[in-house]
């Protein structure tokens, strides 16, 4: 993956949740620019959430404090169905009046059965 500009993404499995470490190139648009990509491992039955900065920024705190509450909220639901994943994440992130658009998405690596 490579990151345009928006917080880190937050892999949840097995009922943790923490943000994938990665470079963070400029935001799309901005000209002639290159993105140094990273690999990382999603075990079966994990789920990569990305988002903009609109979901965990707040003008009256710091970012991080947004992004702490984001791994919180997905520890408490990641196993849910990720429909259900997404509007639990928007009900427990999401202020009324916000001033920045928000962007969910949500990927789950699917356990596959051998036989």
């Amino acid at each position: 993956v490579a990151n345009a500009g928006h917080p880190l993404p937050v892999l949840v499995s097995d009922g943790d949740a923490d943000h994938v470490p990665m470079a963070v190139g400029p935001p799309l648009g901005v000209g002639a620019s290159s993105y140094d990509a990273a690999t990382f491992t999603m075990p079966p039955g994990s789920t990569l959430i990305a988002y903009t900065d609109g979901l965990v920024e707040r003008r009256d705190e710091d970012i991080d404090t947004g992004m702490a509450r984001l791994r919180d909220a997905a520890r408490r639901h990641g196993d849910a169905a990720v429909s259900d994943l997404l509007t639990s994440l928007l009900d427990a992130l999401r202020r009324d009046g916000a001033a920045d658009d928000i962007a969910l998405l949500a990927l789950r690596r699917v356990p596959t059965e051998l036989g």
